[in-house]
């Protein structure tokens, strides 16, 4: 190939990649957009990464006396969470994050579109949303909500009066508000292995308290367990004002700690591929009448 021809082939081939990077299609690497930024570091001889990568976490922390040994996520974020104000409206917003601000941002345009939605339409789903958003807005009265109460504690005596223990624990799992601290919680959900097939889940209670290890007395962390009991009763006691005559501060401990045992004793019965309900039935319907 002579000169001329090479030098039409490099002009050729440099035209056709102008070309490409002008395309809409265009795939930007991550190497075309950091040497833009940086420039061909990587190329010099004096360029250090390791050091460069330090460097560049110190300068992202303000000056404090925060030890990344002890607290990373404080060490590295503490500049963007002190930048990062929450505005009015943003109160119950408890973690600071990206993630939490941008779904805040989305919370907003989504009213902001609902709005807009109702105001410009009159059709029986506009009204439906509309009566459901104000309804979010007000939320229940305080006689509406003692009304409520009073109805699902009808519903439960009276599923008492027959003796039918598997209803009320359908009827604490037909809400997921409060199916959570139910005896056993029933869920629906995908398989874990086929997506496309939905799977019935029994799982134990979620407990008023987070560290289940506290409920079992096995001479471990002692000292530990004690604190954290001293804790839960001081936080009953307040919740109830100190005044309730008919509440006892051991009983509720106890009755909770009863049930993590119970729900262990049952689910430890109940095979990895199968459920045998026979024993399941009568194994649940004997320990529930015996506590």
């Amino acid at each position: 190939m002579t000169l001329t021809k090479k030098n039409k082939y490099k002009k050729q081939n440099k035209t056709h990649k102008n070309k490409c990077k002008m395309s809409f299609n265009t795939y930007n690497t991550f190497e075309d957009k950091f040497e833009k930024i940086y420039g061909d570091i990587f190329s010099s001889k004096d360029f250090n990464l390791e050091k460069t990568i330090i460097k560049d976490l110190k300068q992202a922390v303000s000056p404090s006396n925060i030890n990344p040994r002890n607290d990373y996520y404080s060490y590295i974020n503490e500049r963007w969470l002190n930048k990062e104000q929450l505005e009015k409206g943003q109160e119950y917003i408890v973690q600071v994050d990206s993630f939490r601000l941008v779904q805040d941002k989305v919370y907003r345009e989504l009213i902001q579109i609902i709005d807009k939605y109702i105001k410009n339409s009159n059709t029986k789903l506009s009204k439906e949303i509309n009566n459901f958003y104000k309804s979010q807005l007000k939320l229940n009265t305080d006689i509406q909500t003692k009304n409520y109460a009073n109805k699902t504690l009808e519903s439960i005596d009276e599923i008492r009066k027959n003796g039918n223990l598997w209803k009320l624990l359908g009827l604490s799992n037909s809400n997921e508000i409060v199916s959570w601290g139910s005896p056993f919680t029933w869920s629906l959900n995908p398989d874990d292995k086929n997506p496309s097939i939905f799977r019935c889940y029994i799982d134990q209670p979620q407990l008023s308290l987070i560290d289940i290890n506290i409920y079992f007395d096995d001479g471990i962390d002692v000292e530990y367990k004690r604190k954290y009991k001293i804790q839960f009763f001081k936080y009953i006691n307040e919740l109830f004002d100190n005044k309730n005559p008919f509440i006892d501060i051991d009983d509720i401990y106890n009755f909770i700690a009863n049930l993590n045992n119970f729900c262990i004793k049952v689910l430890e019965n109940i095979s990895d591929k199968y459920i045998n309900l026979k024993h399941f039935d009568s194994l649940t319907s004997s320990t529930i009448s015996k506590n």
